[in-house]
């Protein structure tokens, strides 16, 4: 039976590579780079819904590093994600999570990734999805915590994967030696999968050998990601810096800028954790600097997440003005690009709504909450912290009124004074 080839929107990208299980093309960087070079954006986003469909995570994980955006939304609202879920294939599901897919974003039937993958019983699937720390969490796109499956066939299949690449990486060391550069690969996904059985500082070791045995930025920045899942920001900075030396070397230059920017972002959200503020504005104006001098569009919406993380880093600094401007930036190109109730403008939302209350420009900060009240409600999402946070600011408004009442009283007392003395 001949192969379906891809239809509609898909048409136009299906000669630049066969995506298929084998996933040849994503095995050859340099082959992939060439096919991809000259191509605009929504070719690669198109392209990248087609692999995640098919389940070719090999050249899934390519475009995505590649700077196809993982949050386009194809046929019937679905992202690669929800794609890469239907297809079964776990691989793919890891490699679209990996390069920034949001598990939040729900299709035309209000259905996420990890409910579609329950409704065809890939139950693992669906665990390891729930899992993934979302790209908008607290930490301003930081890594989370990994977290133990809670499925008992996702935790056994787990639990036989770590003993498998445990017997392997032993047997290895009896023929080639501890110190065998041959060794890195399966080290990785070792860690990888201690990290998915909650095994979490075992999974920080594993990498940091993978990473010592064969330096290379993806590794670094996978140790970057282990050492914060185990609270540890200041070594999490020092992967990220080993692994940005690294990048020169690679070979091609959009590969290059891409992991560029995924280690900056790394970066700044472990300088946080560490609360060096400043060190982490400045990684966050790196990526938004690396941003625009790769495309001339000072509206594409990669500027999102080093934006948001500026915002907050500004805003930890109490530079609350410069914060809203920032923020106000984010969302408008957000607003570009996303429908306007999606659950993502109303994350940005509410960082621009706390800046504004900040900077004491509290009608507009209520306003916003508002706003975001009904987008939270279109999605069918709790609105009790965003009332919360609207009342705080009501709060707030009230004793900032008083104080400036006060302020003003004691200046014309003061006024006064100095007339009768004059």
């Amino acid at each position: 039976m001949e192969e379906e080839r891809p239809r509609g929107k898909f048409a136009r990208v299906a000669s630049l590579w066969d995506l298929d299980k084998t996933a040849k093309i994503g095995d050859d960087h340099a082959l992939l780079a060439k096919r991809l070079a000259g191509r605009p954006g929504e070719d690669r986003d198109a392209a990248l819904l087609d692999a995640a469909r098919r389940g070719a995570s090999g050249v899934a994980k390519k475009l995505g590093q590649n700077g196809a955006n993982p949050n386009a939304r194809g046929p019937r609202g679905r992202t690669a994600l929800h794609l890469a879920a239907l297809s079964g294939n776990l691989d793919t599901v890891r490699a679209v999570l990996e390069e920034g897919a949001d598990k939040s974003v729900l299709d035309d039937a209000k259905a996420d990734a990890a409910a579609l993958a329950r409704a065809i019983g890939k139950h693992h699937i669906a665990h390891v999805i729930d899992a993934w720390s979302s790209p908008y969490d607290d930490q301003v796109f930081g890594f989370g915590d990994a977290q133990a499956p809670a499925e008992p066939s996702a935790a056994l299949a787990t639990r036989d994967n770590v003993q498998l690449l445990e017997s392997g990486i032993a047997q290895k060391r009896a023929v080639f030696g501890s110190r065998h550069p041959g060794l890195a690969p399966t080290l990785s996904k070792l860690a990888q999968a201690y990290e998915l059985a909650g095994r979490l500082k075992e999974s920080a070791q594993a990498q940091l050998e993978a990473c010592e045995l064969a330096p290379t930025p993806e590794r670094y920045f996978r140790l970057a990601r282990a050492r914060m899942a185990i609270r540890e920001p200041k070594e999490a900075v020092i992967a990220c810096e080993q692994g940005l030396l690294l990048v020169p070397g690679i070979c091609d230059a959009v590969a290059e800028s891409a992991m560029r920017r995924r280690l900056l972002l790394a970066r700044g959200a472990a300088q946080g954790a560490v609360g060096d503020f400043c060190a982490q504005a400045d990684t966050y104006r790196q990526v938004v600097s690396l941003a625009e001098s790769k495309t001339s569009n000072n509206e594409d919406f990669s500027l999102v997440r080093p934006l948001v993380g500026l915002g907050e880093a500004l805003g930890r600094q109490r530079a609350h003005r410069e914060s809203v401007q920032i923020f106000a930036r984010a969302l408008q190109i957000a607003d570009r690009h996303l429908p306007s109730a999606h659950s993502d403008i109303g994350i940005i939302m509410e960082h621009l709504a706390n800046a504004l209350t900040d900077a004491h420009e509290f009608h507009k900060a209520q306003a916003l909450y508002r706003r975001i009240m009904e987008i939270q409600r279109a999605n069918r999402l709790d609105t009790g912290a965003t009332h919360d946070r609207m009342a705080t600011s009501i709060v707030r408004q009230h004793k900032f009124a008083k104080d400036q009442h006060r302020k003003r009283r004691v200046e014309a007392s003061s006024r006064r004074r100095n007339l009768v003395k004059g």
